[in-house]
């Protein structure tokens, strides 16, 4: 039976997971995604003549250093513009890319600032209420992420 046929999940099914069980279904789509490209590179691996095996990969050795080199070089580039952008202070566009300019902001604990507004609370509630209505709650965000550094 194919992989993909055996991970087959219908939307209301997965409308239906809990968190845990959702995790689950996506690690099993992951892994499904990892064996595919894998069977896909065996595959054209075992079509492939040994004297092409072995040009290609001379021709990827080949290449190594050159690859290394230019990322130095786009590395050390792009901590000069990004001096250069924050000395500025402004949004910096090329032809395919921009370099963002984003003005630095404080920051504050949420605990801090409730505690401040606590010690303000019986000598003036006017300004402890003042302080608490400063605390704003943004939206909750997800990142989906590997927990061992994998894709």
């Amino acid at each position: 039976m194919d992989i993909l046929t055996e991970l087959d999940v219908t939307e209301e099914e997965i409308k239906a997971q809990t968190a845990q069980q959702a995790i689950e279904t996506l690690e099993e789509l992951y892994a499904a995604r990892d064996l595919l490209s894998i069977k896909k590179h065996e595959m054209i691996q075992a079509v492939m003549p040994e004297e092409v095996k072995i040009a290609v990969s001379d021709i990827k050795a080949e290449f190594v250093q050159k690859e290394d080199s230019l990322n130095d070089k786009i590395k050390d580039a792009e901590g000069r513009i990004r001096g250069i952008v924050k000395d500025g202070g402004s949004t910096v566009t090329g032809k395919h890319w921009q370099v963002i300019y984003a003005r630095g902001s404080y920051t504050v604990s949420a605990k801090d600032v409730l505690a401040l507004a606590n010690r303000w609370e019986k000598t003036n509630p006017d300004v402890a209420a003042e302080i608490r209505s400063i605390l704003g709650m943004s939206e909750p965000k997800t990142t989906i992420k590997s927990r061992d550094g994998g894709k």
